[in-house]
């Protein structure tokens, strides 16, 4: 038996088996997904957002209040509230184990934030979703976490930027920053047009990572088996660059010291 038709059998014997015992984990998954608007009123500073299996988009409006938009499963539901000068999303999970069983659809969340002023912190945190924050944006710091999705950052910050990511690729394009450091495992890591008044690092194990244009005070790179491709990066201070297996490539580049 061929391998897809074995898959194919094993879950449709697991759907018969939850359906005789009366349970609604089978069935047409977009009949289970609805969207949830918020309209926030009250004025905030710091944007924290926290989910598990949501897309996560940030958009730049012209205008001067905030919405938030969950495309999302009727028992996986978001929250959305002004706490403390801070824009709090979170996820609300209800389901039972056997409403999981088969979830095909890919939930959102979209916050449209007004473009005309600066924010504070903006801390986002997801699972197995995308990130994707729009330009045209001033935070003082910027922290965001993703396990299996790609993280694509182009807003600036003040202070600190972080970037994590386990299996998906980090892009940014750009941004301006006072620190960034980026650790990503098996994903790429790429900086396009970064300006940087600090330090710039950059962790990976497999994944391969590309400078272009940016300038910082120190940049160092780590990493095992992924090659570092810079192209007109400066560095005022100094380039630590570490690998195991793969190749260096300067092209335009200088630094007082390049170890």
């Amino acid at each position: 038996m061929k391998k897809k038709s074995l898959l194919a059998n094993i879950g449709l014997t697991i759907c018969m088996f939850v359906t005789m015992l009366g349970f609604s984990g089978c069935g047409d998954m977009s009949k289970k997904m609805k969207t949830t608007n918020f309209e926030i009123t009250d004025s905030f500073t710091n944007i924290s957002i926290d989910t598990v299996t949501s897309n996560v988009h940030v958009f730049y409006s012209e205008g001067e209040s905030a919405g938030v938009s969950c495309y999302e499963y009727k028992k996986v539901t978001h929250t959305a509230e002004v706490v403390d000068d801070t824009l709090v999303i979170k996820m609300v999970d209800e389901r039972k184990w056997y409403d999981k069983i088969f979830n095909f659809s890919a939930p959102s969340i979209s916050i449209t934030l007004s473009g005309n002023k600066d924010y504070g912190a903006l801390s986002l945190k997801t699972t197995t979703g995308d990130v994707y924050v729009d330009k045209n944006f001033q935070f003082e710091s910027i922290n965001i976490k993703a396990t299996t999705g790609d993280v694509k950052n182009y807003a600036s910050a003040s202070g600190d930027i972080t970037l994590k990511a386990s299996t998906g690729d980090v892009r940014m394009e750009d941004v301006s920053a006072g620190s960034v450091k980026c650790d990503v495992t098996t994903g790429n890591i790429a900086f396009v047009g970064v300006q940087c008044t600090g330090d710039i690092y950059c962790d990976t194990t497999t994944g391969k990572k590309s400078l272009t244009n940016v300038t910082c005070k120190n940049l160092t790179t780590d990493g095992t088996t992924g090659d570092v491709i810079l192209n007109s990066v400066l560095a005022e201070e100094k380039f630590y660059i570490e690998a195991t297996t793969g190749d260096v490539k300067f092209n335009r580049c200088d630094a007082a010291e390049i170890e």
